[in-house]
């Protein structure tokens, strides 16, 4: 009969039993077609990222290799480095099917970083992004930077855990985010941000309706900085007819912070009262304290800062607060006499006044009469 049967020779080559009980030894090339490849390296883009391991000299990884195909990429908590590490991008960037990249706590750096966001800008596809828990430091804060300004196809971002700053964030925000007009959703929870990034982040969440969610919880925001986020996504909230589409703009704002019961309770109240829905009572405001006010006045006292762009650092650090007629009337004299932007400072500044005490208002309109003559 014509049956086939497999062996081993002596020296471990495999043989073949052919027709006639003759056996005959394969040739090399016979039995490397014949070893089965591992999972994942015989698809065409499997096949494309192990030839691409092969000519950076590195082993191929076949959980990678199995997932190219996939939608969604999931290499977290692997150490890719250097040469491994350039393989796989260079894979990603050539990917037309990844949509969501993780690389949660992968031990990615700042070399590391620079590496994978330069291959990220060339991708097409992918369109969510998860660095959480990787340490970036200034160098990787810089890469992600100009990922985000280049990047028209990003639709989520994570930073979660990453070690950001107020500098870090503060350079994002002007150099990538203003830059940007793709990026819907973004974690930026678990970092060290503070009350000043504020600074940079509320014009930016009013001038996009279309932003849907932003995770700052558990950064180190104080409870005026949560209040005053709140009010900006109040703010948000409001409708703006549009002429074509009649769309209004709703934001959806992860504002999960931490704050006072006080302040919680506030936030809770402003949501309420813009939804239409039950009215919960406020907190009391409390008064504005001397090293509150130091705050403020040094916060002031940058020489760069526009007349709209103080007023808005008022805003968030008297918000939910009480100020005395004569704290306003030295905040006005110091910083906005002769400027545009004294009136809307005014109008700040009276909305913190108690207005149970009317005469309040009258001593700091009379205070300050001078500067609006």
């Amino acid at each position: 009969g014509g049956g086939v049967e497999e062996g081993e020779d002596d020296d471990g080559s495999e043989l073949q039993n052919v027709s006639g009980g003759s056996f005959k030894k394969k040739t090399s090339a016979e039995g490397k077609q014949k070893k089965a490849k591992p999972h994942g390296m015989t698809s065409e883009a499997g096949a494309a990222y192990a030839n691409t391991c092969a000519n950076h000299g590195v082993e191929a990884i076949p959980a990678i290799a199995s997932q190219l195909d996939e939608p969604s990429m999931d290499v977290s908590h692997y150490e890719l480095k250097g040469r491994q590490l350039l393989a796989f991008v260079d894979s990603v960037s050539r990917s037309s099917c990844i949509t969501h990249l993780s690389m949660c706590n992968a031990r990615l750096e700042g070399s590391d970083l620079d590496t994978l966001c330069k291959a990220l800008a060339k991708n097409s596809s992918v369109i969510s992004l998860d660095l959480s828990e990787n340490q970036i430091g200034a160098k990787g804060a810089e890469a992600v930077t100009g990922l985000i300004a280049s990047t028209d196809t990003l639709r989520q971002i994570s930073l979660m855990g990453t070690g950001l700053t107020d500098a870090m964030a503060k350079h994002m925000l002007l150099e990538g985010f203003e830059q940007n007009s793709s990026i819907d959703q973004w974690d930026l929870s678990y970092n060290l941000m503070t009350d000043s990034v504020l600074f940079y982040l509320e014009p930016l969440l009013l001038d996009r309706p279309a932003f849907q969610r932003l995770d700052l919880s558990w950064n180190l925001l104080s409870p005026a900085g949560v209040y005053s986020l709140t009010m900006t996504n109040t703010d948000r909230a409001k409708p703006k007819p549009r002429k074509k589409t009649g769309v209004f703009a709703k934001p959806l704002v992860k504002v999960n912070l931490i704050a006072t019961k006080q302040t919680q309770r506030q936030i809770l109240a402003n949501w309420m009262n813009s939804n239409g829905e039950k009215r919960i009572p406020t907190a009391a405001p409390y008064e504005l304290t001397s090293s509150d006010f130091i705050s403020i006045d040094v916060a002031l006292r940058v020489r760069s800062l526009t007349g709209s762009q103080r007023c808005l650092l008022i805003r968030m650090f008297t918000a939910g607060r009480l100020i005395q007629p004569n704290m306003a009337s030295q905040l006005l004299k110091s910083y906005f006499d002769g400027s545009e932007a004294r009136y809307q400072a005014l109008e700040q500044l009276k909305s913190r006044i108690d207005s149970n005490h009317p005469e309040l208002v009258e001593e700091l309109l009379l205070d300050t009469k001078e500067m609006f003559e």
